[in-house]
């Protein structure tokens, strides 16, 4: 990777950031942060038609045009991108299936994750995450899988987001698999631990995703309201029946750590859940090594956008 390019399109704002390689050590070069435009902009390609009725002129939506004015700004026009959206409005569901041979795994895996997964098959992109491992209860091998999964529709028109605004896309990822390379750059995560990520993004929506070992044992979401008192408890709720999930499954009795990303209070949810889960769990920022002065309420809504850039 020489320069990668991630771009977050979020509810209300698109974000977007440059990271380079300088002698192997990744470089927050430039972002910008732009908001969803009210009204629809002009397509770029209506420049090149000085005659055209404005009336008819072809038009960018508030995402394509958010996108355009922050690869303007961070001089990455018509570049590749590595892109996320609201993780709203992914699926991720994880399973557990008897050894079976390889060639035989897509055909198995895919009617299994139609159980699990509240689309029609056909209607979606489904992605899987294959591990093997040994069952706690039978000490038979057994598959693992991670199947993250998104409406046809609502990827079809993400991509043409950043398609009209002139880059090109290379790869849609889940937010929480941004979210955690990112962080592996300042923290050394370690195997056979459990480690949780939270991203809160400026709707009111949170996603929690819980792994180890490359594994994701669960990716959920959940909406925050206008009352700051059920919110409380609506996190805490949520929190403690992932934890509780995936404590299950793996067998330990531990989290090592969570990290904490995105817009809101972060300082505030930070404290919060440290102060109602005690000492069993740390929760403390996402951070990513840069050398500019970034405040750090602007960095934790980097992270997954650089995450995106590291993997281009």
């Amino acid at each position: 990777m020489k320069r990668g390019i991630g771009v977050y399109i979020g509810p209300k704002e698109v974000i977007a950031v440059s990271v380079s390689l300088s002698q192997g050590v990744p470089n927050l070069e430039r972002f910008a942060i732009e908001s969803l435009a009210e009204t629809a902009e002009p397509h770029p390609s209506d420049s090149k038609e000085k005659d055209k009725p404005l009336k008819q002129a072809k038009k960018l939506t508030g995402e394509a045009g958010a996108v355009r004015r922050a690869l303007e700004k961070i001089g990455a026009q018509r570049m590749r991108v590595i892109a996320a959206f609201n993780p709203f409005h992914l699926v991720t569901r994880y399973f557990e299936i008897p050894i079976i041979p390889r060639k035989e795994w897509w055909d198995a895996v895919r009617y299994e994750a139609s159980r699990y997964i509240p689309f029609k098959i056909s209607e979606t992109v489904v992605d899987f995450k294959i591990n093997e491992e040994v069952s706690r209860e039978t000490n038979a091998k057994i598959l693992c899988v991670t199947a993250a999964a998104v409406k046809i529709e609502t990827l079809r028109s993400y991509v043409n987001h950043i398609r009209s605004s002139s880059a090109k896309v290379d790869t849609i990822e889940p937010v929480f698999l941004a979210l955690s390379r990112s962080v592996a750059l300042s923290e050394k995560l370690e195997n056979d631990k459990i480690y949780g990520f939270l991203f809160l993004d400026d709707d009111g929506s949170v996603n929690v995703t819980l792994s180890r070992s490359g594994v994701t044992y669960l990716s959920r979401d959940f909406l925050l309201s206008d009352d700051p008192k059920a919110n409380e408890t609506r996190f805490y709720e949520e929190l403690k029946v992932s934890i509780d999930f995936v404590q299950q499954k793996t067998g330990s009795d531990k989290i090592e750590k969570v990290f904490v990303a995105g817009s809101g209070d972060l300082p505030f949810w930070s404290d919060f859940l440290t102060s109602v889960f005690g000492k069993l769990i740390t929760f403390q920022p996402a951070l990513f090594p840069v050398k500019q002065a970034v405040p750090s309420n602007i960095l934790s809504k980097l992270m997954v956008p650089i995450g995106l850039a590291l993997s281009g």
